[in-house]
C-alpha cells in the first residue's frame, strides 16, 4: 500500500486539511498566507517597533477570524467526532489547535491591553500594565513555536498547494525536492548576509536592516526549524501507520 491509498483510507478529519482542487481551497491558501505573513511582522518587535508593531498586531484578527471561518467545516468535523474515535495525528491536532487558540487569545488581548499607540488614536486610556506586556512578549514568544509545529502538521497540504497541484492527503514531497528548497534557502541567506555589507544602501541603512535581519531569522528561523521537524516526524509516523498496516 503506497502513500496515496494510505490516505484514501482515512476519514476526512484524519488528513491535514480538507482536499481537493477546487476554488475554495486555493482562497484558503491565499489567506493563509496572507495570515502567516501578518503574524511574522506582528512577532517583529523589534524591526516595527511602535506603533506598527501595535497596528499589524490590529490587522492579524481580522484576518484570524476569516482563516477560522475559511476553515469552519474542517474544524467542526475534527470537534464532532468523538475523542476515542479519532485517529492518533488527528487528535494531536485537535488539542494542539486549542493551545493554539489559546496563546493566540492571550497573546492579542494582552497586547492590546498593554498597548500604548493603538488605545490612545482609538480614544481609550492607557492601562500601563507591566504585567500585560510581560505576558505579551511571553505568550507571542511562545505562540512562534506553536505556530510552527501547526505549519509542520499541516505540511503536505502545504506542499500540495506551492506545486499547484490538488492536495493528496499524506503524499509526501520528494527528499530531493524539499533538499533543494532548503539549500536554495540558505544560499539566499548566506548570499545575503555576505553580499549586502557591501552594498552602499545597505551601509546607509545598516541599523533598520540589522533589526528586521535579526527578527526575520529569529521569527522565521524558528518557525520553519520547528515546522520542518514536526513534518519529518509526521512522515515517520504515517509511515510506521502504513507498515502496521501491511503486517
Amino acid at each position: 500500500m503506497n502513500h496515496e491509498r494510505a490516505a484514501a483510507s482515512l476519514p476526512s478529519f484524519a488528513r491535514s486539511r480538507p482536499g481537493g482542487g477546487s476554488r475554495g481551497e486555493k482562497k484558503k491558501f491565499r489567506w493563509d498566507v496572507v495570515l502567516l505573513a501578518a503574524f511574522a511582522v506582528a512577532g517583529m518587535y523589534h524591526a516595527t517597533r511602535p506603533p506598527a508593531h501595535e497596528v499589524v498586531g490590529a490587522i492579524v484578527v481580522p484576518i484570524l477570524a476569516i482563516h477560522l471561518w475559511l476553515n469552519r467545516t474542517w474544524i467542526a468535523e475534527l470537534w464532532t467526532r468523538p475523542t476515542r474515535s479519532l485517529p492518533g495525528e488527528s487528535r494531536f491536532n485537535r488539542r494542539w489547535n486549542v493551545l493554539q487558540f489559546v496563546f493566540a487569545a492571550v497573546a492579542l488581548g494582552s497586547g492590546l491591553c498593554a498597548s500604548q499607540s493603538l488605545l490612545p488614536a482609538l480614544g481609550l486610556p492607557r492601562l500601563r500594565s507591566h504585567f500585560m506586556g510581560s505576558l505579551h512578549a511571553v505568550s507571542s514568544t511562545i505562540l512562534i513555536g506553536i505556530v510552527g509545529v501547526h505549519l509542520g502538521m499541516h505540511g503536505h497540504w502545504i506542499w500540495a498547494h506551492l506545486k499547484g497541484k490538488p492536495p493528496a492527503g499524506s503524499q509526501s514531497p520528494g527528499r530531493f525536492r524539499v533538499t533543494l528548497v532548503l539549500i536554495g534557502m540558505a544560499i539566499a541567506f548566506l548570499g545575503l548576509t555576505f553580499l549586502a555589507p557591501n552594498l552602499s544602501f545597505y551601509r546607509a541603512n545598516r541599523g533598520v536592516i540589522i533589526r528586521w535581519e535579526s527578527d526575520l531569522v529569529l521569527v522565521g528561523g524558528s518557525m520553519l526549524a520547528l515546522a520542518g521537524v514536526t513534518f519529518g516526524l509526521l512522515v515517520r509516523f504515517r509511515k510506521g501507520n502504513i507498515s502496521a498496516n501491511r503486517s
